[in-house]
């Protein structure tokens, strides 16, 4: 694991967001003072992977945000195996924790766990990293107080670190694979001897020859019935077609029964024909001569009526003179009402006309006076107007006079507060220096107390710079009078600070008002000339007065023009309604004069000129002799269709006895064909027959159907011996069917032909059914016996496998193998760091290790072994580095491909600082081989000469905001 950028908020000194990125950094120092968050940093990486720290774990994580921030936020991007991961975490003041994990793919975040949560999230750092947080903490990150963790730990829990690191405990889950593979062996074994004996005891060679023995007799059966049924099978088709020639010669013998009775009714019904065609002959006849006569005066009928109507001029002339006469009686009084109304609206029209003369002089009038009215009203609104702006002026100077007023004496008002205030701020100033003055003599006086009161175990020592283990003593009443002394000149600062406040505030008032001041006197120098306020608002009323009055007569005159306007419109609707009445009446006289005119020329050309009088009975007359004519028209036309339909329908009856006779004509054809072919049916049949009869020229039709009746005779006579021939060959095949039949065993007496062979069949079948069965059996019970053997080959090969499992996993315990593997480990592990703790020491101290315990071997003195417990605070520190170094350095040559976990960093807080100058260079010299080895190495230092010596760095600086971080 690679850290590649940290972001933090709200984290111990980290109060605000810091970025921190670690992408050029490999070998660096981690410097600031005491206090400003360094080890921060490393907690801050720690608490983004696995959501706690050293110096609080899991429970006082909310201790750890800032104060005055709502919560923590981390974030950490690293990379693992070349691939770049995102983890983030929130821990809020109130509330539980929050945590994402990502994978970077490029700009795009694919998440790492299917679905949010804490522990999800835990689970998947440590699978990736293939460290958990105690190793993470012993092998990457070593904080303050637990460097020598691991060198001096409890031997089970190094053990459990390296089986992590190493990936050991890939073993412990071989060993349990292999004991689950065997266990369900065993079981699968258990299962498959318990199928043997439950479903294949029987499948046995003993039963397989027993069964092929009753194979061979069935099979023997089954041919013999199945030989029968054969036979069976070839009568029964040979009897299907005589029964089919017996069937067509009963039919056949029944068809020509039908034909002969058919023949016979032709012959009744050719009689009875000839009879009925003499009779519809001659009522034809006599039909056609009325015919004749009914259509001769039906003809004379209307040439008399055409004559009457050439002389009436027919009954639509009639009826149109008839309208006319009363149209021309009925137009004579319209024109006479409407002359006595014409005359009545010339004497309205002019009684209008004087009232219309008198409006107009009366609408001038009005009008007049409404334009002065208005004119007047106009001049008072313009005159209230003004009055209006002079009030509003006058009311405007009185209130930025009002206002100024004020302004003036709230100015003298602050004035006054400023000069107090300047006076008070004067005395605290006075005050402060007085007691600062104060404070440095005592200081001077108690100078390391004084120091004393900064100073916190671990700091650096403001004389020497070294780094301070002793506070330097002081009694309780020297520290109260600095502590009092300090008190007092803090109390000054702020009194000063607050008075200074106090003033600015007030002179910011001061200028502000005093600019408003300035302001209204500007306004007011603005206005021209403004009047007295009651002046103004007296010329405002009387304005107002004046214009209500004018406004009240302008609405006056209006009314009055309206009135007016409304009496002359209606002088002029009542004029245009009259002359509309009048050329109505005009239109409708003239009109009626139209119709007389045009009722009298119609008149004249159908009576004659002169009329004659009374019009009216002259148009009766005519109209009376057009009526008689057209009755007698009448009469005549009904006589004639009575012949017509007495004509229509003897020739119907002619018509029906004519086609009756061409059916029996087209029936007797119909037999004849009908017989020759039968005739040829019986041929078929092997039947002779003679042929056909054919008709004489001499012959009438009643001769020629008796004929053919007799032949049919005939016909039916030889089909009906042959039809007792088919019968009789029948009776010979079923016997021969039923023989079969009792030859395989079938009882076939109670059955006819059909059911016997269906009889044979079905025992064929059966037959078949058993010789089949039996030869199934066989071949089930053959792979039935190869299936047992198969099986018990099976069982032999898993025991053989459960065993080799059962081994694998009594070799792969951890008493075993895996602590073989321990063991060769951390000997490797000590011989690589006693390697690294020789250069570093010099050559003075190198590591051993005795069941995986460490112990140092001290070659300055007699080459003494002796427990890593006894070594002294700079010797753990290079034993406990050399371990790490080792470990980082070699984890992937110890596990092979195999290690679990890839230690791409490593964090070191202090210890060297315990370290003499050439210690310091050989352990500067381990780390810088490491970075050879393209690993990270963070250092957190107050050493200067290692800062030096290390020119990449992070420079942690702590100030008023929050800490922030540099890169050097």
């Amino acid at each position: 694991m690679r850290p590649v950028r940290l972001l933090v908020e709200g984290f111990t000194s980290f109060r605000k967001p810091q970025e921190i990125d670690f992408r050029e950094l490999d070998l660096f120092v981690i410097t600031g003072p005491t206090g400003s968050g360094k080890t921060s940093i490393l907690d801050a990486v720690t608490l983004a992977l696995y959501g706690m720290v050293p110096r609080a774990g899991k429970q006082d994580l909310k201790e750890l945000i800032s104060l005055g921030a709502s919560q923590v936020k981390v974030q950490l991007d690293f990379r693992v195996a070349g691939t770049d991961y995102r983890v983030a975490r929130k821990i809020p003041r109130r509330g539980a924790q929050s945590a994402t994990f990502e994978r970077m793919e490029g700009d795009t975040a694919v998440p790492e766990v299917e679905r949010g949560g804490v522990m999800a999230v835990n689970d998947r750092v440590v699978e990736i990293l293939g460290l958990d947080y105690q190793s993470f903490t012993t092998a990457v990150l070593l904080p303050q107080g637990d460097f020598a963790t691991f060198l001096k730990g409890n031997v089970n829990e190094r053990r459990n670190i390296l089986i992590r690191l190493l990936d050991l405990d890939r073993f412990r889950r071989a060993g349990k694979l292999a004991r689950q593979e065997a266990s369900d062996l065993r079981t699968a074994v258990g299962a498959v001897e318990e199928l043997l004996v439950q479903e294949y005891g029987d499948a046995t060679s003993e039963a397989l020859g027993e069964t092929r023995t009753r194979a061979r007799d069935a099979e023997e059966a089954a041919g013999t019935v199945e030989a029968a049924y054969g036979e069976a099978r070839s009568s029964l088709a040979e009897r299907e077609k005589i029964s089919a020639g017996c069937r067509d010669c009963r039919d056949l013998v029944a068809s020509l029964e039908a034909q002969e009775a058919q023949l016979d009714e032709a012959a009744s019904g050719l009689r009875e024909q000839s009879v009925r065609d003499a009779e519809t002959g001659a009522a034809l006849d006599a039909a056609e001569r009325a015919r004749s006569e009914a259509q001769e005066a039906r003809r004379r009928a209307r040439e008399v009526w055409d004559e009457t109507a050439a002389e009436t001029g027919g009954e639509g002339v009639l009826a149109t003179l008839k309208a006319d006469a009363k149209s021309l009686r009925e137009a004579d009084k319209e024109i006479e009402r409407r002359s006595t109304e014409l005359k009545q609206n010339d004497e309205a029209r002019g009684e209008a006309a004087s009232r219309a003369e008198q409006l107009r002089a009366r609408q001038e009038s009005v009008a007049t006076a409404e334009a002065e009215a208005t004119q007047a009203h106009e001049a008072a609104i313009e005159a209230r107007r003004s009055a209006e702006e002079a009030l509003r002026i006058a009311e405007r100077a009185e209130e930025l006079s009002r206002d100024h007023n004020a302004k003036v004496a709230r100015l003298d008002a602050l004035r006054d507060q400023v000069a107090e205030a300047e006076a008070r701020c004067k005395e605290a100033i006075k005050n402060r220096d007085q007691q600062e003055v104060e404070l440095r003599a005592v200081e001077t006086e108690h100078r390391a107390a004084g120091l004393r009161t900064h100073l916190r175990h671990g700091d650096e020592c403001p004389v020497c710079g070294a780094s301070v283990e002793e506070l330097p003593t002081t009694d309780a009443e020297i520290e109260s009078v600095l502590t009092a002394h300090d008190s007092a000149v803090r109390e000054a600062r702020e009194l000063v600070v607050a008075i200074e406040r106090e003033l600015s505030a007030l002179r910011a008032k001061f200028e502000e008002g005093e600019a408003a001041a300035k302001a209204l006197e500007r306004q007011l120098r603005e206005l021209e000339d403004p009047l007295a306020l009651g002046d103004a608002r007296a010329e405002g009323t009387n304005a107002a007065e004046v214009e209500k009055e004018a406004k009240e007569r302008r609405e006056t005159e209006k009314s009055r023009a309206r009135a007016i306007l409304d009496e002359v419109a209606a002088s002029k609707a009542a004029l245009a309604a009259l002359e509309a009445t009048r050329v109505e009446a005009e239109k409708a006289r003239d009109l009626a004069w139209e119709r007389v005119e045009a009722a009298n020329q119609r008149l004249s050309d159908g009576l004659g000129d002169p009329l004659p009088e009374p019009v009216e009975e002259a148009i009766e007359a005519r109209r009376q002799r057009l009526q008689e004519a057209t009755e007698a028209r009448s009469a005549a036309e009904t006589a004639c269709e009575t012949a017509e339909e007495a004509y229509r329908e003897a020739a119907e009856a002619r018509r029906s006895v004519t086609e009756d006779l061409a059916e029996l004509d087209r029936q007797r054809a119909h037999h004849r064909t009908l017989l020759g072919e039968r005739n040829e049916q019986l041929g078929r049949l092997s039947v002779e027959a003679p042929a056909p009869p054919v008709p004489a020229d001499s012959e009438g039709p009643e001769a020629e159907t008796t004929k053919l009746k007799v032949y049919t005779g005939t016909l039916r006579e030889a089909a009906g011996r042959r039809a007792a021939e088919l019968e009789n060959e029948l009776d010979t095949l079923d016997a021969s069917i039923r023989s079969h039949a009792s030859t395989a065993g079938v009882d076939a007496a109670p059955l006819d032909a059909v059911a016997a062979t269906a009889a044979l069949e079905k025992a064929a079948h059966e037959a078949r059914r058993l010789a089949d069965q039996c030869a199934h059996e066989i071949a089930v019970l053959e792979r039935r016996i190869e299936r047992k053997a198969n099986m018990e080959a099976e069982i032999e090969e898993k025991r053989g496998r459960m065993r080799r499992y059962e081994k694998v996993a009594n070799e792969l315990k951890t008493d075993r193998f895996i602590g073989f593997l321990l063991d060769e480990s951390i000997e490797d592990l000590a011989l690589r760091a006693s390697n690294e703790l020789r250069q570093i020491s010099a050559g003075q101290y190198s590591l051993a290790s005795s069941r995986n315990n460490f112990s140092v071997v001290d070659h300055a003195n007699a080459d003494e072994r002796r427990s890593v417990v006894t070594l002294s605070g700079g010797e753990t520190f290079l034993a406990s580095l050399a371990l790490a170094l080792a470990l980082a350095h070699g984890i992937a040559d110890i596990a092979g491909h195999s290690a679990g976990a890839r230690l791409d960093a490593m964090f070191i807080d202090e210890g060297f600082g315990t370290l003499d100058p050439e210690s310091l260079d050989q352990a500067v010299e381990a780390l810088e081989r490491l970075r050879d080895g393209e690993r990270m190495v963070g250092i957190i230092t107050h050493v200067p000469t290692l800062a030096e010596r290390i020119p990449d760095g992070l420079s942690v600086e702590r100030k008023v905001g929050g800490t922030t971080v540099g890169v050097r």
